[in-house]
Formats: C-alpha cells, sequence, structure tokens
C-alpha cells in the first residue's frame, strides 16, 4: 500500500505528461491556424485588390475563406508572441520540429507511466479486496464475541433462576 499512496512513485508521470500535454496542444492549434491562414491567403489578397463595388459581391462568395483566413489571422496575432525566436516570428516548420520534439517526449513517457497505472490499479483492487477481507475477519471476531457474552450472561441468567 505505502508504495503507491504514501509518496509520488518514480513511474507516475502524470504531472509531466498533463505540461506535456499542455505545451502540446496550443502548439498544434497555432500550426493548424498557420496552415488555415496560407491556405486561404491567395484568396483574402485577391478580396483585398478588388474594388469597394466588387468586394461585397466576391465576398459573398468566398465568404467562408475569407471569414477562415480572418480567424487564422486574430487567432495568430494574438497567440504567436510565445513562440518568436530571437524577436523574429518562427516559421511553420520551427512549431512542427518543436511540436514534434515535444510529442516524441510525451510518447517515451508514455508507457512507462501506462505501465504504472497497471500495478496502481491491480495493487488498489487488492488492496480493497484484503481490507474487506480483514473486515469481515474483525466483524465476525466481534460477531463471535457478542455471542459468547450473550451466551455467558445466558448461563448465568439460568443458574440464578
Amino acid at each position: 500500500r505505502g508504495f503507491f499512496w504514501n509518496f509520488k512513485h518514480p513511474d507516475d508521470h502524470t504531472d509531466e505528461l498533463a505540461k506535456l500535454r499542455a505545451k502540446i496542444e496550443p502548439i498544434d492549434k497555432l500550426i493548424a491556424m498557420m496552415e488555415q491562414h496560407s491556405q486561404n491567403y491567395a484568396t483574402y489578397k485577391e478580396y483585398q485588390e478588388r474594388s469597394a463595388f466588387t468586394q461585397k459581391s466576391f465576398r459573398k462568395k468566398n465568404a467562408a475563406s475569407i471569414d477562415a483566413f480572418e480567424e487564422a489571422d486574430k487567432y495568430i496575432a494574438e497567440h504567436i508572441k510565445p513562440y518568436y525566436i530571437k524577436g523574429k516570428m518562427p516559421k511553420l516548420s520551427d512549431l512542427q520540429a518543436k511540436s514534434t520534439k515535444l510529442k516524441e517526449k510525451y510518447n517515451a513517457l508514455v508507457p512507462e507511466h501506462n505501465a504504472f497505472v497497471t500495478k496502481r490499479d491491480t495493487a488498489h483492487k487488492y488492496t480493497r479486496q484484503m481490507r474487506n477481507y480483514l473486515q469481515n475477519k474483525e466483524q465476525q471476531e466481534r460477531n463471535r464475541q457478542y455471542q459468547e457474552k450473550k451466551r455467558t450472561q445466558q448461563r448465568r441468567n439460568d443458574t440464578l433462576e
């Protein structure tokens, strides 16, 4: 029991995996938005180059692309700052390399952590069974003592009568 519950076990990587996941997810979201941005850039550029008169009809025809570009542009502007490299905006390949590196770390910890979780769950199951067994044994002993006490009182009552 103490092996699993009284202190942090070296194979328990729950916190590390959560931290890595918290680093990976925003990078992956940023990568997806950068890709969305580049996919819709040509349409948005054409939209910007049009006159105000033709922009309205062009936007109706290409609303999904233009909205996707604007959404990606806004997201990138708000979330890219922490990933700047020496004051410059990072390239998509730099972010992908960073994501891959973090995912490799994450994937290296997962098998060891899964083995720990299996051991912990098994130990928990057997601990619960032992606890139930000991509680049942104590209950049986209390019942036996109660019955013995009851018999002794009955004998005393019988002899007094």
